[in-house]
């Protein structure tokens, strides 16, 4: 949190204010109260550079006080336009309530003493009293990412990239091999191609480490090799600390070999080196000792008119465990020479606060096309590219030379979740409630950045996702509806039949009764004809056959069985299936309430002659007739289908709140290219076959996630 005490106009804060005394010069810069020693010390290292600064600090009015500046963002120029109100250490005179100062004496005291001139700014500030540039540029900075709580921490080569353009390259100064080649490229940090920083790392709870304070990031302003008294040749490096001064306990230049005030320091070093002893934060050490002390170097590669630049973004999701992605980038080189590539993501210092729960790292590899033209995995690589600590991950890039030909590069992205970070609904609602201005800022810049990789808005997908759900329902609507009319034909297919047994059952019972009725006249006929004989001797009864039925007596007229009854079969008339289906549906519905009834309506007369009938037919009474039946699987895929059609009735995402799906695991990356050839060119090759990422090969032996 910052807190200033007030903020005035620069024809107020300075008596004389001039934008430059002298042209821009390292030495003008003091680091403020803001925590941005990584980007002052990549404006120390190229405040030296006329050109490089009039490529940032484009036009001004300072009559009107309004200020134009231009920085690089994803590979393009962006402007930005500021006034001239600056932030003070401290309140204005009357701030605490009214002070009683009847010939304003005190006040112009207060503001002589407290609020006039470079020293009563908040934030940076030059040493020149009257100097206004360094707080403009660093006002204007904030202000293109957000405020200055954002540009707080990060490294200078990022800071040098958006300023110059270039391409940054971070080493590890232990692990420099080709220390000449690296000397050379000091050496000509002054006017020519490259321009470097350091950085001073702990490797624990240290803090400061002969002199110089760790965390922390200084400019590397020259390199010069000279001839010591014994001809001897002496490599020096002369380095800047952008606090300016040291701190109040004496902590921030080196105090080594080649200090200020060290015995190295004899009249002929003085005079050849023009070197002055003062509390400026510059000093000078050997090459040696830089590389020993500093942990990181930041080159920074600088390109003019004569190279051209190329890049192509996408996207990628990113999974916990992942290989080399199998969307790659294809670049064609047409002239044969030095080619710089860049593997890029997002600047989210842009949108801080939205950048989501993951970090993201990036690799790729690179290697020749096949003789076809191809990507082959058995083709070698040409270079390997991965970043060298897991701090500094916006980019990573490689200088190769290149003879003409097609050429892919194979990216790579890991993620790892950040600590202590804030999931994004959770900062949209804190900006919501205190800063809603901010949320929308943050917001637009997010959306536009993103809008690079065709990352689609948010909103769109949650409209497109409600309007999917419901055209789902409305299909599963209609199928159960035609799978209800299903049900309903094959009941009433099976009721028909029911009728149909009915009425033959009826009919096989009519004649079985006449059949009956006929047996029993006749027997009654031969009944008759034997009482008009006379008595037959005992011999003669004897001899009737045993199997001869006994004779029944007669039943009454009235008791003879009825029909069934046959109330559930439909009419004769009755419309066939293949009629309107409207009828038919209706017809059936009337059928199945009215099964159960026509069934109860059939009543047989008694038991015994239900027994009696199944004396006389087995065949009859041992019939039976079929229930009406559904099949059930149409039932059981009727209960699925209503299950599912609940669950997706309930999955629709009718609340506005409710979140998509994480867009934070998406990364959006790109490549860029610098080559001294106008027909340079690079595009994207989608999705190749499965098995590609498995295809990688490195001396040999697969190459995979952990590569």
């Amino acid at each position: 949190m910052y807190y200033p005490g007030s903020v005035h106009r620069i024809d107020w804060i300075f008596d004389s204010p001039r934008f430059t005394v002298g042209g821009y010069s390292s030495s003008d810069i003091k680091q403020g109260g803001n925590g941005d020693c990584w980007w002052l010390a990549a404006v120390a290292t190229i405040a030296h550079r006329k050109d490089l600064m009039d490529r940032v600090c484009v036009a001004r009015d300072e009559e009107c006080g309004v200020y134009g500046f231009v920085f690089q963002r994803d590979g393009e120029w962006i402007s930005v336009v500021v006034d001239d109100n600056l932030y003070l250490n401290e309140e204005d005179f009357d701030y605490y309530g009214d002070v009683y100062d009847s010939t304003g004496k005190r006040a112009r005291r207060h503001r002589k003493e407290k609020q006039t001139g470079s020293e009563a700014l908040y934030f940076a500030r030059c040493e020149d009293q009257n100097e206004t540039w360094l707080p403009l540029l660093e006002k204007a900075y904030a202000k293109v990412h957000g405020d200055y709580e954002a540009i707080s921490g990060g490294w200078s080569g990022e800071a040098v990239e958006d300023m110059t353009g270039g391409v940054t390259t971070t080493v590890a100064s232990n692990r420099v091999l080709r220390k000449d080649a690296l000397w050379k490229e000091l050496q000509s940090s002054g006017d020519g191609d490259f321009v470097f920083a350091v950085s001073a790392m702990g490797t624990g709870w240290d803090r400061q480490k002969s002199g110089l304070a760790l965390g922390h990031a200084y400019s590397v302003l020259q390199a010069r090799e000279e001839v010591d008294e014994d001809g001897n040749k002496v490599r020096l490096v002369q380095i800047r600390n952008p606090w300016g001064q040291r701190s109040y306990s004496g902590l921030g230049e080196w105090n080594g070999p080649w200090a200020d005030g060290s015995s190295e320091w004899t009249p002929y070093w003085l005079k050849k080196m023009d070197h002055k002893f003062g509390d400026d934060g510059v000093f000078w050490m050997s090459y040696k000792d830089m590389l020993e002390t500093f942990m990181f170097l930041h080159r920074t590669r600088l390109f003019d008119d004569r190279w051209t630049i190329v890049q192509q973004w996408t996207s990628a999701n990113v999974s916990w465990i992942t290989g080399y992605l199998q969307s790659k980038f294809e670049i064609v080189v047409k002239k044969s020479g030095l080619v710089v590539i860049v593997l890029t993501q997002l600047d989210e210092r842009y949108f801080t606060g939205l950048e989501g729960e993951y970090r993201y790292e990036l690799h790729f590899i690179l290697r020749a096309a096949a003789e076809d033209g191809s990507d082959a995995a058995s083709q070698e690589h040409i270079c390997r590219v991965r970043p060298i600590h897991t701090w500094e991950n916006r980019s990573v890039s490689c200088e190769v030379e290149l003879d003409a030909g097609k050429y892919f590069v194979l990216p790579k992205v890991t993620a790892s979740r950040r600590d202590g970070s804030k999931p994004v609904e959770q900062v949209v609602k804190e900006y919501a409630d205190q800063n809603p201005q901010k949320l929308r800022q943050i917001g637009m810049q997010y959306d536009l950045a993103h809008a690079r990789g065709g990352v689609p808005d948010e909103d769109e997908l949650l409209i497109s996702k409600k309007e999917a759900a419901k055209r789902k329902k409305d299909a599963m609507k209609k199928k159960r509806k035609e799978k209800n009319r299903k049900v309903l034909r094959q009941a009433a297919k099976a009721i028909e039949k029911v009728a149909v047994a009915i009425q033959e059952v009826t009919k096989e019972e009519e004649g079985a009764g006449a059949k009956k009725a006929e047996e029993k006249k006749v027997e009654g006929s031969k009944s008759d004809e034997a009482a008009a004989k006379p008595t037959a001797p005992a011999s003669t009864a004897a001899a009737v056959p045993a199997s001869a039925p006994a004779a029944a007596p007669s039943a009454p007229e009235s008791a003879k069985p009825e029909p069934p009854a046959t109330a559930s079969a439909p009419p004769k008339d009755a419309p066939p299936p293949a009629e309107k289906e409207a009828e038919e549906e209706k017809k059936a519905e009337e059928a199945v309430s009215s099964s159960s009834e026509g069934t109860a309506n059939v009543t047989p007369t008694s038991d015994d002659e239900v027994r009696s009938d199944a004396a006389v037919d087995g065949d009859t009474a041992a019939e039976t007739v079929e229930e009406p039946t559904v099949d059930k699987e149409v039932v059981e895929e009727e209960e699925e289908d209503e299950s599912d059609s609940d669950s997706s009735d309930d999955g629709v995402v009718d609340d506005e709140d409710t979140p998509a799906a994480p867009w934070n695991a998406v990364v959006v990356m790109g490549l860029r290219v610098y080559a001294r050839d106008a027909e340079v060119c690079v595009k994207l090759v989608e999705t190749g076959p499965p098995a590609e990422s498995n295809a990688l090969t490195v001396q040999g032996q697969p190459a995979g996630a952990t590569m």
